[in-house]
C-alpha cells in the first residue's frame, strides 16, 4: 500500500491513544453502572480516529475506500454507545430492555452492511474522487441517500440525550450538577462540531467529528477525576436515599432545606416541593423545635425523645471537592424499639447470668454423675436451698442415676430409697403428672414422703421435671427447713434453666455413653488382641482375664472350662484382687457357673446369699455374673465375674461381659480349631510316617520293629510293645515285640503270658484306652483296676500315662499296640480317633505281612506240588487275550508239546491249539469250546477222556473263581492209559466170573425152589432155618450178579433207553406203595410233595422207577424208627427245561469219609444197615445214560437230601 505523509495524522493518533487510555481506565471500573457502555464508546472513537488517519495517508482510491469502511465501525457504534451510557447514568436503565437494545442495533448493522456493499448500490457514496490540496491527496465523496438517513439517526440520538441530560440537571441536587454539566457539554461538542463542518466550514481539510468525540472523552475523563463521575451517580442517590427508613434533611450553608426523603416528609407532614428552599426552623413542627440547637452544632450525635418515640440525631457537613462547606446533612433514626429491647435485656440480665452460671457449672463436667451433681449444686445456690436431690430417668421412667440429699450410701440402700420415692413420694408424682410442684409446707402436703433416718428436715419443697421435648429426663427436688422459702420466681428461674440442664444432661449422657463405648471397645480390643496373640487355651485365658481385670476393675474375673470327662468345670485362669481364694474345680451340675454352662444362658445374681445353687468359691463374694462361652450350640466354658458388693454390675457392665464372653469364645474356638488342625496334621504326619515305615518291608518282624519305633518317636512315649494273636487263634495274645518295657513286667509276661493285662482288656473291648495322668484320672484308673488285675503292677513301675490301641482289621482285633510314658502326657478324645486310625494302619500292615508270608509259603508249596505232580496242569485266562497263566512239564509231555513250561507262560492259548492240532485235535476243540462257554457265564466243571496216541488222557476242566468273578479255567490232564487197560481187564474178568456164577446160581435157586414145592416131609425148625438161609442167600447172590451185569451194560452203553412221557405224581405214588412194606416195621412215614402244575418228564420209566426205589430203599435203611421220608419235585429255577426230584430223609446223614466217593461201585459205610454198594452207582449210571446227573444236596446229622434232574419233553419229543 502506497502512503503519503502529512502532519495531520498526529492529532488523529493522539486522539486514538487518548480514547484507548480512557477506555482502559473505565474498564478497570467495569462494576460501576455505565462503565461498560462508556468503555465501548471510547473503543469505537479509537477505531474511528485510527481508521481516519489510515485513510488520510493512503494515496489510492481502493485503500481510501477500505479504511473509510473500517472507519464506519466506529461511526455507527459511537452514537449508540453514548446514548446507552446516558440512559444508564441518569437512571433510565429500565428503558434498556432487550427489545430497545435490538431496535438500537438495527440501524448501525444496516449501515455497516450498506457501507461494505456500496459498490453494488451506491446508497452511501455515489462517487469518490481524489483531489490535491497542496501536496496532499484528499478524499472527496458524494454521499447518497443512506448517508443522510444515518445522519438523521445519529443526530436524533444526540438530541434525545441532550434533552434527558437537561431534564436530569433540572431536578438534580447541586452535589450532582457538576457531573451532569460535564455530560451536557460532552454531548454538545460532537453536535456543534459536525454542524459547523457540514454547513459553515466544509473546506476544512479534516473532519472534526472524531476530534469532537475525543474532546468529549477528555471532558468526561476530567469529570471522572474531579467530579467523581463513577463514584456517586444520581441513580445511586435516588435508590439509596429514597428508600432509607431514616429521616434525612439536606441543608445549604444558610440552613435552608435542599432535599428531604420520604421519611422526612412523613415526619414533618409536608411534601418536598413545599419545603425545598425554606429555612429548616420554619419547617419543623413545634414538637421538633428543640432540634434547632442540635442542628446549629455540627457535627453532633444525640438521642432525643419525640413524644413516645426516641430518635438518634446525627449531623454532618457536606463539602465539595475544594473542601468548602456546602451545607449540612441531618439524619434522624427511630431507635424506640432498640431502647425498649435494651430495657428488656437489662431485665433478663440476672436470669442470663444465672443461666450462664448453670451452663458453666454443668458444661465443665464431662461425666454424668459430676454433671448431675454440678447442676444440683447450682440450683441449690441460685435458690438458697438447704438440700437437694436429682434423679435421672430412662425412657420407661426407671431411675438410672441419682444424687441424693443424704450423700453417699450403698448401692442397695440407694436403690431402695429411689424406688420408694418414685413409687410413693413427690418425685414420682411429678413424673406421673409431668408438671412441677411447689410446696409451702411439706407437713401439710400428702405428696411429700418423709423417709426414715433422714438427716435433714424439709418444710418448703420445690420439685420440677427436667424435660427435653416430650421426654422427661430427670426430676430435680430442692428442700429448705423454713416454710414458704421457695416462691414462683424460684420456680420460674429453675424452669428457665431446665433446657440448659437437659442439654447438659444429654451431653453428659452422650459423653458417658461414648466413654462406656470407648471403654467397652478398648476392653474388647485389648482382650481380642491379647487372646489373638496366642493359640493355646491356657495362655489365651490367662491373658484375657488379666486384661479384663485391669481395664474394668472387676474384683474377680475367672474362666472355667469343662474337664475331659465333662463332669467338672476347671478354673483355668483367674485375675483380680479377690482371685486368690478359689478351689480348682466345681461340679458341672452345681453352682451359678454350672447353671450357666448347662442352660447356655447368662446368669446374674445381685446377691449370692439369695441363690440356692450358689457354691461358695470365695467367702468375700456378694454378687456374681456368669456368662457361657458358646459358639453356636457348643458350650466351651464360662466367664465368671464376681464382686464383694451386692448388685455391683449394671446393665452396661453385663453387656460388656457378654461381648467379652463372645470374644473369648471366638479366641478359644480358634485355638480349638488350630489345635485340632495341628493334631490332625500331626496325626496325618504320624500315619504317613508309620505307613511309610511299615511299607518298607513286608517281612512281619521288620514291620513290627519299624511300627513300634516310629510310634514311640512320633507320639512321644517312652516304652511300648506290640502283642499279636496267632493266625489260627483269635483270643490268646502273645508278645511280638517290645521296647524299654520294665524287666519286672517282661518277667511276668514270660511267666504268665498276657492274661489279666491291659493288652488283653483292650483286645477284648476293641476300644482305644487313654489315660493322660494317672493322678488326675484316679476314678478312671480305679475302674480299670477292677477289670485289669495287673494294672497296679504296671503303675508301680513309674508309669504316669499310657495308651493301648487295638489293632483292628475288618472289625477283628489281631493284636494290641501299648504305649507307656513316665511323665504325664495330654491325650484328648480327638487323639483317640488318630490312635484308632493308627491301630487300623498297623493292623493292615501286620495282616499284609502275614498274608505275604502265607502267600509266599503257599506259593512255594503250590510250586512244589505243580512241579512234582504227575498230572498235567494248564491254567488259561478267559479274557480277550486268552493267555496261558500256568503250565507244568507233565502237561506239555501229555499233549506232546515241545518247550519248557517257562517258555509257554503268558503265551496265547491259540498257540496251544496249534501245537496239539495234529496229535490231539479233539482236545484243542474241547479247550476252545470250554473257554467260549466260560466267557458266556457258565462256570460249571466238566471232565472227559480223550485219546492222544498212544495214551488215553483224562481231562478235568475246573473254573478259577475270585469271589464271584470268573477269572479263568484250570485244566488237569491225567494219563489213565494203564488204569483203563486194567479196568477193561477187570471188567472182562468180572463179566466172565459173573457169567460163570450166574448159571450155577440159577440152577441152585431153581433146585431149591423145586424142592420147596415138591418136598413131602416136614422139616425141623433147625432144618427149616437152614433151608431159608440157603434160599435167601441164593436169591441175594443172584440179584447181585444181575445188578453187576446191568451196571456193566450201562457202563458199556449196551442197555437201550425206552424214553416216554412220565407223570411224576403217578410214578412216585407207585414207588412209595412198593416200598411201604419196608417202612412199616420201623414206623417210617412215606410222603410226597409234587405240585399238580408240574409238567411231565421225558425218561425211561423202568430205570427212573428203579432209581427212586434204590434211593427210597437206602433212606429206609438209614432212617431211624418213627422217621419221615419225603419225595419232592420242582422246576429248576436256573434252567426251566429241567425238573429236579429230591428224596429227603431225617436219618443220621452220610459219613464224611465216603461223601466224595458216594456214587462209586462197592462203596458202603460203617452203618448198621449195609447194602451191596451198587445201588447209588446204578442211579448215577442210569441218569448219566439220560444225560442227567445226581448229587447230594444236603447231608448232616439231621438227614440227607439226594437230588437228580430229568428233562422236560420238547415238542419234538412228543
Amino acid at each position: 500500500m502506497n502512503i503519503q505523509y502529512t502532519p495531520l495524522i498526529y492529532p488523529l493518533l493522539i486522539a486514538t491513544f487518548i480514547a484507548l487510555g480512557i477506555a482502559y481506565y473505565t474498564w478497570r471500573r467495569s462494576s460501576i453502572i455505565g462503565a461498560t457502555s462508556f468503555t465501548v464508546l471510547m473503543l469505537a472513537i479509537a477505531v474511528w480516529t485510527l481508521a481516519y488517519a489510515l485513510r488520510l495517508i493512503s494515496v489510492d482510491v481502493p485503500a481510501k475506500i477500505f479504511w473509510a469502511k473500517v472507519r464506519y465501525v466506529g461511526i455507527v457504534i459511537a452514537p449508540t454507545a453514548w446514548f446507552i451510557f446516558l440512559l444508564r447514568y441518569i437512571g433510565r436503565e429500565k428503558w434498556l430492555d432487550p427489545r430497545v437494545l435490538v431496535a438500537l442495533s438495527i440501524e448501525p448493522l444496516i449501515t455497516l452492511i450498506v457501507v461494505w456493499t456500496n459498490e453494488l448500490h451506491h446508497l452511501n457514496w455515489t462517487s469518490v474522487v481524489l483531489r490535491e490540496r497542496g501536496t496532499l491527496l484528499v478524499w472527496k465523496a458524494t454521499y447518497g441517500v443512506w448517508h443522510q438517513i444515518h445522519a438523521v439517526y445519529t443526530y436524533g440520538l444526540l438530541l434525545i440525550g441532550l434533552y434527558l441530560i437537561l431534564q436530569a440537571l433540572h431536578h438534580a441536587p447541586r452535589l450532582y450538577r457538576g457531573q451532569l454539566m460535564t455530560l451536557l457539554f460532552g454531548s454538545l461538542i460532537p453536535v456543534i462540531s459536525d454542524t459547523l463542518y457540514n454547513y459553515a466550514f466544509p473546506w476544512f481539510p479534516l473532519e472534526p467529528t472524531p476530534f469532537a468525540f475525543m474532546f468529549a472523552g477528555l471532558l468526561t475523563g476530567a469529570s471522572i477525576h474531579f467530579f467523581r463521575l463513577f463514584d456517586m451517580i444520581p441513580i445511586a442517590r435516588s435508590v439509596v436515599v429514597e428508600n432509607l427508613k431514616s429521616v434525612v434533611f439536606v441543608l445549604d450553608p444558610q440552613s435552608r432545606i435542599v432535599d428531604v426523603n420520604p421519611a422526612a416528609e412523613k415526619l414533618i407532614g409536608l411534601s418536598v416541593e413545599k419545603v425545598v428552599g425554606q429555612p429548616v426552623v420554619q419547617v419543623l413542627p413545634d414538637e421538633l423545635a428543640f432540634l434547632n440547637r442540635h442542628i446549629e452544632t455540627v457535627p453532633t450525635q444525640a438521642d432525643v425523645a419525640v413524644g413516645e418515640r426516641i430518635y438518634r440525631l446525627q449531623t454532618s457537613h457536606i463539602r465539595d471537592h475544594q473542601n468548602r462547606s456546602g451545607g449540612a446533612l441531618v439524619i434522624l433514626d427511630d431507635v424506640t424499639s432498640q431502647k425498649r429491647a435494651e430495657a428488656d435485656m437489662l431485665a433478663q440480665k440476672d436470669l442470663l447470668e444465672n443461666l450462664i452460671a448453670i451452663a458453666r457449672a454443668t458444661m465443665k463436667r464431662t461425666s454424668l454423675i459430676d454433671t448431675l451433681q454440678s447442676a444440683l449444686n447450682m440450683a441449690v445456690t441460685l435458690t438458697n436451698a438447704e438440700h437437694g436431690s436429682m434423679f435421672l430417668l430412662d425412657g420407661s421412667g426407671v431411675v438410672t442415676h441419682s444424687v441424693l440429699a443424704r450423700g453417699k450410701v450403698s448401692p442397695a440402700d440407694k436403690s431402695s430409697i429411689v424406688n420408694l420415692v418414685m413409687e410413693k413420694g413427690l418425685a414420682g408424682w411429678v413424673f406421673r403428672h409431668r408438671q412441677p410442684a411447689l410446696i409451702a409446707d411439706a407437713a401439710q402436703d400428702e405428696r411429700w414422703l418423709t423417709l426414715e433416718d433422714a438427716p435433714y428436715t424439709a418444710k418448703s419443697v420445690l420439685c420440677l421435671p427436667i424435660s427435653s421435648g416430650s421426654a422427661i429426663l430427670g426430676i430435680l427436688t430442692l428442700t429448705h427447713f423454713n416454710p414458704n422459702h421457695f416462691n414462683t420466681d424460684h420456680a420460674y428461674l429453675l424452669q428457665s434453666s431446665v433446657n440448659q440442664m437437659a442439654m447438659a444432661i444429654r451431653n453428659a449422657q452422650m459423653y458417658d455413653e461414648q466413654r462406656r463405648l470407648a471403654v467397652r471397645q478398648t476392653t474388647l480390643y485389648e482382650t481380642l488382641r491379647a487372646a489373638g496373640e496366642h493359640l493355646d487355651v491356657e495362655t489365651i485365658t490367662r491373658a484375657a482375664v488379666e486384661i479384663i481385670a485391669r481395664l474394668t476393675g472387676w474384683p474377680d474375673v475367672a474362666i472355667l472350662l469343662p474337664n475331659e470327662p465333662g463332669t467338672h468345670l476347671v478354673f483355668v485362669s483367674r485375675a483380680g484382687p479377690l482371685a486368690h481364694e478359689a478351689p480348682d474345680v466345681i461340679p458341672l451340675d452345681q453352682g451359678i457357673t454350672g447353671r450357666a454352662f448347662l442352660t447356655g444362658k447368662r446368669q446374674y445374681i445381685p446377691d449370692v446369699v439369695n441363690d440356692e445353687d450358689y457354691v461358695a468359691v470365695n467367702s468375700a463374694h456378694r454378687c456374681e455374673l456368669a456368662i457361657p462361652l458358646r459358639r453356636g450350640d457348643r458350650m466351651l466354658g464360662v466367664l465368671d465375674v464376681s464382686s464383694d458388693q451386692a448388685g455391683a454390675f449394671d446393665a452396661d457392665e453385663t453387656l460388656l461381659a457378654t461381648y467379652l464372653a463372645e470374644a473369648i469364645a471366638l479366641a478359644l474356638d480358634n485355638a480349638r480349631l488350630y489345635t485340632e488342625v495341628s493334631h490332625y496334621a500331626a496325626g496325618l504326619n504320624t500315619l504317613y510316617t508309620i505307613a511309610r515305615s511299615t511299607s518298607r518291608s513286608i517281612v512281619l518282624a521288620d514291620v513290627l520293629s519299624e511300627t513300634l519305633d516310629t510310634a514311640l518317636t512320633s507320639l512321644d512315649f517312652d516304652a511300648g510293645m506290640i502283642s499279636l494273636v496267632p493266625a489260627n487263634d483269635g483270643e490268646r495274645l502273645q508278645l511280638a515285640i517290645e521296647r524299654d518295657i520294665p524287666s519286672q513286667m517282661l518277667a511276668h509276661i514270660d511267666q504268665n503270658g498276657l492274661v489279666g493285662t491291659l493288652c488283653q482288656h483292650v483286645h477284648r473291648q476293641k476300644q482305644v484306652l487313654l489315660v493322660s495322668d494317672v493322678d488326675l484320672e484316679k476314678d478312671v484308673v480305679e475302674r480299670f483296676k477292677e477289670r485289669i488285675p495287673l494294672l497296679d503292677q504296671a503303675l508301680s513301675q513309674g508309669i504316669r500315662a499310657f495308651s493301648s490301641i487295638p489293632l483292628q482289621h475288618q472289625d477283628r482285633s489281631i493284636g494290641v499296640l501299648s504305649l507307656f510314658s513316665y511323665k504325664t502326657r495330654p491325650l484328648s478324645s480327638a487323639e483317640a480317633d488318630l490312635l484308632t486310625a493308627l491301630g487300623q494302619q498297623v493292623a493292615t500292615a501286620v495282616t499284609n505281612a502275614r498274608l505275604f508270608q502265607a502267600i509266599a509259603g503257599e506259593r512255594s508249596r503250590l510250586q512244589a506240588m505243580i512241579e512234582s505232580s504227575r498230572d498235567g496242569i494248564l491254567m488259561v485266562s478267559i479274557e480277550m487275550d486268552q493267555r496261558v497263566l500256568l503250565v507244568n512239564a507233565p502237561a506239555l509231555d501229555l499233549l506232546q508239546i515241545e518247550g519248557s513250561p517257562e517258555e509257554w507262560i503268558e503265551r496265547p492259548v491259540q498257540d496251544i491249539f496249534e501245537s496239539v492240532e495234529h496229535n490231539a485235535p479233539k482236545i484243542g476243540q474241547f479247550i476252545t469250546k470250554e473257554i467260549e462257554r466260560a466267557r458266556s457265564g457258565d462256570t460249571s466243571a466238566y471232565e472227559g477222556e480223550y485219546s492222544v496216541p498212544p495214551r488215553t488222557i483224562h481231562l478235568l476242566n475246573l473254573p478259577v473263581m475270585s469271589a464271584s468273578i470268573h477269572m479263568g479255567r484250570l485244566l488237569v490232564f491225567r494219563d489213565v492209559t494203564e488204569e483203563r487197560m486194567l479196568e477193561r481187564m477187570r471188567e472182562d474178568l468180572t463179566h466172565a466170573m459173573v457169567h460163570d456164577l450166574r448159571n450155577p446160581l440159577t440152577a441152585i435157586h431153581g433146585a431149591l425152589s423145586f424142592l420147596a414145592d415138591n418136598l413131602d416131609v416136614s422139616l425141623s425148625s433147625t432144618q427149616q432155618q437152614l433151608w431159608d438161609i440157603a434160599q435167601e442167600n441164593t436169591q441175594s447172590m443172584l440179584k447181585l450178579v444181575n445188578a453187576i451185569l446191568e451196571i456193566s451194560r450201562l457202563e458199556n452203553r449196551q442197555m437201550p433207553l425206552d424214553q416216554t412221557v412220565i407223570s411224576l405224581p403217578k410214578l412216585v405214588s407207585n414207588v412209595l406203595a412198593l416200598q411201604l412194606p419196608l417202612a412199616v416195621p420201623k414206623n417210617i412215614q412215606l410222603k410226597s410233595d409234587i405240585p399238580s402244575t408240574l409238567p411231565p418228564v421225558w425218561a425211561d420209566a423202568s430205570l427212573i422207577e428203579r432209581v427212586l426205589k434204590n434211593l427210597v430203599g437206602n433212606a429206609i435203611k438209614f432212617t431211624p424208627e418213627n422217621g419221615v421220608i419225603c419225595i419232592t419235585a420242582r422246576l429248576d429255577e436256573e434252567n426251566k427245561s429241567k425238573a429236579l426230584i429230591s428224596v429227603i430223609d431225617n436219618g443220621s446223614g452220610i459219613p464224611l469219609e465216603i461223601q466224595n466217593k458216594l456214587f462209586d461201585k462197592f462203596v458202603i459205610g460203617e452203618q448198621q444197615e449195609r447194602g451191596s454198594g451198587l445201588g447209588l452207582a446204578f442211579c448215577k449210571m442210569a441218569l448219566e445214560a439220560h444225560g442227567e446227573r445226581i448229587w447230594v444236596e444236603d447231608t448232616s446229622e439231621k438227614g440227607t437230601t439226594f437230588t437228580f434232574s430229568l428233562p422236560i419233553p420238547t415238542p419234538r419229543d412228543l
